[in-house]
């Protein structure tokens, strides 16, 4: 039986490496090759004409709704690559890999690694796989998101409860800095400590501590917020927005993915 159970965790590391070399290979070459979209045309001019001190001004004006955080990253990447369309894809492409793995190993320790590498498998065919090679900041949320589930499993029977509130603090900090509506995220990880404390009858300050600290980030953005809110606003507002918001089309974008 632990033969057995070897030579599943052997073949489960051999399908990850195979994963991984698969979609970096795929994820680079469709990242090369690709159109840009019109949200990376805006992407790569502001980070091309406006400097690192800017960019809060840009943003303030409406040119765009990510967090300033986003763009000091694609910074760093095309001073590296240079202003390129796989520079600033560069970033989503990785985040994906990453929570695929949060996948993986989240399910890994729920059922198995046969389950897991399915689970990882299918991240990469439900939804939009254009969200992997796309210059947006949605890739990192969801991998910031796999890396906060992974760290709450288990949390209460782990000896090492301030390190993992720690890294949850500062995963939920990188998901709240890079896309404001990642307070959804949040709110999922919120109601399933709430659940998890009604299951244990026992309340997690620790982690509560953690989540609270990563999420109080948002106070720091909130002098951006409230622009960007503003013009966001005015926009759905005016006559013939081309997608204004509506149950409907929140219907057929969730069924959509």
């Amino acid at each position: 039986m632990k033969r057995a159970a070897q030579v599943v965790n052997i073949l489960a590391f051999i399908c990850v490496a195979i994963f991984t070399v698969t979609y970096f290979v795929w994820a680079v070459r469709e990242s090369q090759r690709g159109p840009l979209d019109t949200d990376e045309v805006f992407v790569i001019w502001i980070e091309r004409y406006f400097t690192l001190g800017r960019i809060t001004d840009a943003l303030k004006l409406g040119l765009d709704t990510a967090p300033p955080a986003y763009y000091w990253l694609l910074k760093g990447f095309c001073r590296i690559f240079g202003t390129s369309a796989i520079a600033i894809r560069l970033p989503s492409l990785i985040a994906f890999y990453a929570f695929c793995v949060s996948a993986y190993l989240v399910v890994r320790k729920r059922v198995g690694p046969v389950l897991a590498v399915f689970a990882m498998l299918f991240c990469t065919i439900s939804g939009d796989p254009t969200f992997m090679v796309r210059g947006r900041p949605y890739a990192i949320v969801m991998a910031c998101y796999g890396l906060a589930c992974f760290l709450w499993l288990g949390f209460p029977q782990s000896r090492r409860q301030i390190a993992r509130a720690v890294l949850t603090a500062a995963v939920v900090a990188c998901m709240v800095s890079v896309h404001f509506l990642s307070v959804i995220e949040i709110a999922a990880l919120g109601l399933a400590e709430l659940l998890r404390s009604w299951q244990d009858r026992r309340i997690q300050w620790r982690y509560w501590a953690g989540l609270t600290a990563g999420a109080s980030c948002m106070l720091i953005w909130w002098p951006v917020i409230g622009p960007i809110y503003r013009v966001t606003h005015a926009s759905v507002n005016a006559p013939g927005f081309y997608d204004r918001p509506s149950v409907r089309v929140l219907t057929a974008g969730f069924f959509a993915l």
